[in-house]
């Protein structure tokens, strides 16, 4: 999964493929893979909380989006 930043899925087997590609990236071990999208996910969101807080409420007219 390295290299994918952000994708839409439109057809049914393409997440199963990317879902089978993040498997075979962690050896064969689900939760490896598991785990690996876990602090994927938590370094994304501590990125986008630190995005939102250095950007100016000015810059964007003050619409920043709620954290969730």
């Amino acid at each position: 999964m390295p290299g994918k930043v952000a994708k839409t899925f439109t057809a049914k087997g393409s997440i199963e493929a990317d879902v089978d590609s993040a498997i075979s990236s962690c050896g064969g071990d689900a939760r490896a893979a598991i785990r690996a999208l876990i602090i994927l996910l938590d370094h994304l969101s501590e990125e986008l909380e630190r995005t939102r807080a250095n950007t100016s409420r000015g810059y964007v007219r003050k619409r920043i989006a709620p954290p969730r």
